[in-house]
């Protein structure tokens, strides 16, 4: 296990950034973090997950960190909660109208922050790229009344214990193509403020050890361009904080998936996508299914490390487009390490439902085909089989894994099968992988039980989420 040496939030051992704080782990000396991938385990072969690489330390565990940097963390985590569950309020207003994106890359960056200090969720969405983002709207408004009726949420939507302000921010602008620009954020300050006493009183003893550790109130003021320095990562020095925005129907929407592909590419090819490539994806043509049963092997039948642009095309074009300008890093990486992969699906029983708006949801019954790596010329073929909760994978050096989602899991969630959602694209259909995200979490948000969900926050509030986890999932 390792810890974040910013906040001390717990994290899993291959993550390059705190979940809790933002803070950048690459060259931190956090202790616990694996090589990735792991040095002689060829592509396809199966991966420790890091459930087992914890477990694999249970018996000689690190010691946690400062209880400082612990309240640091919860509370950044509690903030965030709240945030996304208040986001709901009114974002319902934003999908479908007009008054969307900015006129400028940089008013998209801006009006974000600005949105974050006014805790306004609707300005906030209206900034973000719609192929990332729609459908977040009855997710989050769905989580809101819920975290409301749990006591944890404002109905008015305003996280009274925290506050967060921006001041002299400046932003350059360095345009990437007709399309898409990046937005350095080279100066100003972030300030974060908190007030125990404003916590809400399902979250009492979070408070209680906020106050104990960082009085009744607290604040930190951070520099902008320090964190742009330690935020460096194989681009130019002092830009390492920026946001990638990109421009859909003449407005600038600011794309979180860009965002973190750019600074994933800085950090392990050493430089940044070739952006001309956004726009020649306009160029070519989709890949899709007649129907939407078929959608799934069509994704497959192109899912091939030798033809990356060729995989991407049969994803919706608002969303292949944001990984094209990183074909050629990832090439040139498999090629010099004779690498790759093809997936093959040769049964399937799948049931599609009705089309709404222009989305199909595709359960999956049975799913068996081949999952393919290749390292250093060497092929090392994998089976699969996805069934129902369960799966199996017959391994390359002759092993069988098997594994079903807890039966809690399935019950809390409402899931008992996985499923995609398809979208209708130029006549033709399209596995949506955004769409599918917010289908999942549309389902767990609405399924999950009251007194599951009450539980929870008592065990977040007393410090036992992770017993509170184990326990469930055993």
């Amino acid at each position: 296990m390792k810890f974040c040496p910013e906040c001390g939030a717990s994290l899993a051992p291959e993550q390059r950034f705190c979940t809790g704080c933002g803070f950048a782990l690459a060259g931190a000396a956090a202790a616990g973090a694996p090589p990735s991938p792991v040095p002689g385990q060829p592509v396809g072969a199966p991966q420790v997950s890091a459930y087992e690489q914890l477990g694999s330390h249970a018996g000689a565990p690190l010691p946690p960190p400062s209880g400082r940097k612990r309240v640091r963390g919860l509370v950044i985590a509690g903030v965030g909660v709240a945030v996304l569950g208040v986001v709901g309020v009114a974002a319902w207003q934003v999908f479908g109208g007009a008054d969307t994106g900015a006129d400028k890359p940089e008013d998209a960056v801006t009006e974000i922050l600005e949105a974050a200090e006014s805790q306004d969720p609707v300005a906030a969405i209206r900034m973000l790229n719609p192929a990332e983002s729609a459908g977040i709207d009855e997710v989050y408004e769905q989580l809101h009344q819920r975290l409301v009726k749990a006591g944890v949420a404002s109905k008015d939507g305003v996280f009274e214990a925290g506050a967060v302000t921006f001041d002299d921010v400046e932003t350059r602008v360095r345009e990437l193509g007709d399309d898409v620009a990046i937005v350095y954020l080279e100066d100003g300050t972030m300030t974060v403020e908190l007030k125990a006493e404003e916590f809400p009183a399902a979250l009492s003893g979070v408070a209680d050890q906020v106050r104990a550790e960082l009085g009744d109130s607290w604040q930190e003021r951070i520099d902008l361009s320090d964190l742009a320095d330690d935020l460096y990562i194989g681009g130019e020095p002092g830009t390492g904080l920026f946001v990638i925005t990109v421009k859909v129907d003449g407005k600038w929407h600011v794309s979180p998936t860009a965002t973190a592909a750019e600074y994933l590419a800085r950090d392990w090819f050493g430089q940044g996508g070739d952006w001309s490539a956004y726009a020649d994806g306009g160029d070519r043509d989709p890949v899709t299914a007649d129907v939407p049963q078929d959608a799934l092997q069509v994704l497959a039948d192109a899912a091939r490390g030798d033809d990356l642009d060729g995989m991407l095309d049969a994803l919706p074009s608002g969303q292949g487009a944001l990984l094209r300008p990183f074909v050629e890093l990832a090439n040139r990486e498999l090629e010099a390490a004779g690498a790759g992969f093809d997936l093959a699906i040769d049964e399937q029983e799948v049931r599609a439902g009705d089309a709404k708006d222009g989305l199909v949801r595709v359960d999956i019954d049975r799913l068996t085909g081949d999952l393919n790596g290749k390292e250093s010329g060497d092929p090392y073929p994998n089976r699969f089989t996805l069934s129902g909760a369960c799966a199996e994978l017959a391994t390359y050096y002759g092993e069988v894994e098997q594994g079903c989602t807890p039966q809690w899991l399935v019950d809390a969630s409402g899931i008992s099968e996985a499923f995609v959602m398809v979208r209708e694209t130029d006549g033709g259909w399209q596995v949506d992988p955004f769409a599918t995200a917010v289908a999942w979490l549309e389902e767990i948000v609405g399924n999950f039980p009251d007194s599951e969900l009450d539980s929870l926050i008592e065990a977040i509030d007393n410090g036992s989420a992770d017993d509170w986890i184990a326990d469930r999932l055993g």
